[in-house]
């Protein structure tokens, strides 16, 4: 609890800003995936990541380099859903990715430890996986790609 706290502790205000605006878009995308399918929202968001009147928000995103818009990703989702967050983090820098203008793709993995079924998302985009150590995200069978 401490480390979370020292960690929140030292965001810049353009941090904060950027991880409002984060925690915002992973309430809308939460209340939104209650109504639609996974699939139809995967493409709404990039329809909308390429939309160029939306293609500034969230504000300040250039000014980040791509593993700080992870980390405050993983905040963000963290936030709005606490745990379990693996989708919602995924939708996010789907999200985020497609605004910068990378190619990126959403996959759902699977598989079966003792008597459960266990899921995980995470992206791919042509430089790798993101959304997991690759320890992981090899423990998984990918069932579906959006």
């Amino acid at each position: 609890m401490l480390k979370k706290l020292r960690r929140l502790a030292e965001l810049s205000p353009g941090d904060w800003l950027l991880l409002f605006q984060l925690w915002l878009a992973a309430l809308l995308m939460l209340c939104v995936l209650r109504v639609l399918r996974l699939g139809r929202l995967t493409e709404l968001i990039i329809a909308y990541a390429r939309h160029p009147g939306l293609k500034r928000v969230p504000l300040r995103l250039g000014c980040y380099p791509g593993a700080r818009v992870e980390a405050l990703v993983d905040i963000a989702s963290r936030m709005a859903h606490g745990q379990g967050e693996c989708l919602l983090r995924s939708l996010l820098l789907l999200w985020l990715l497609h605004i910068r203008g990378e190619r990126a793709t959403l996959v759902i993995g699977v598989c079966k430890e003792s008597a459960f079924l266990q899921a995980h998302a995470w992206i791919e985009t042509e430089d790798g996986r993101i959304g997991g150590s690759p320890e992981t995200i090899h423990r998984f069978a990918p069932l579906l790609r959006l």
